[in-house]
């Protein structure tokens, strides 16, 4: 087998990377939520189950599309 060249690495979908988009965004914050909720669970020696990781993906993921649409207003006070 050998190495993949440039051009045939170009015409993979999402060769690139994923555009930063908010959605994209969004869903880094619910894998990062889940994560979380997962090491949360481990340092307090508690297990987390499915509900406790759908749970820390949804406040996670609400977090990064909240913070997302307040933070790019371009409304406020201005010198």
């Amino acid at each position: 087998m050998r190495e993949l060249t440039q051009d045939q690495i170009e015409n993979v979908a999402g060769a690139g990377g994923a555009p930063a988009t908010v959605a994209n965004a969004t869903g880094v914050g619910i894998i990062i939520g889940s994560l979380g909720a997962i090491g949360a669970g481990i340092a307090a020696g508690t297990p987390v189950g499915p509900a406790g990781m759908i749970i820390g993906g949804i406040l996670g993921g609400v977090g990064v599309a909240v913070g997302s649409a307040t933070g790019s207003s371009g409304a406020g006070g201005g010198s």
